[in-house]
């Protein structure tokens, strides 16, 4: 069995945005948090209304956003389903986002607890 990949990647977060003490980095880790949140829902009801335009184009602001946070299994999930909006059934596309809407609440409740304080984040030195 194969490990879970990480939420972040602590050391390329704190490589592009310096310390987790400096008031950028937790600045921009506050603006992902509200971001984040907003563009799933409106992933959400782009699912629910059948705007694959709409659903394709928020999945890849996400994809965009959860990269720059270093949260790479977010924005891949966020990668797949901007990939498949346009052309997947809508079976596929609900399990997507159920998948993406997992890691989101993970990355959440991983910022919310503290952030880069917080054990998610180890130090990689």
């Amino acid at each position: 069995m194969t490990a879970a990949p990480a939420l972040f990647d602590f050391a390329l977060l704190e490589e592009n945005w310096g310390s987790p003490e400096d008031t950028l980095f937790q600045r921009i880790l506050g603006l992902f948090r509200l971001e984040s949140a907003r563009l799933c829902a409106e992933i959400g009801a782009a699912l629910q209304t059948g705007d694959r335009v709409r659903l394709r184009a928020t999945a890849h602001t996400l994809k965009g956003a959860a990269g720059n946070v270093c949260a790479q299994s977010l924005a891949e999930a966020a990668s797949a389903l901007d990939d498949s909006a346009l052309t997947a059934a809508l079976a596929t596309l609900e399990a997507q986002f159920a998948k993406l809407q997992q890691l989101a609440n993970a990355v959440e409740a991983a910022l919310a607890a503290g952030g880069p304080r917080h054990p998610v984040f180890p130090r990689a030195r």
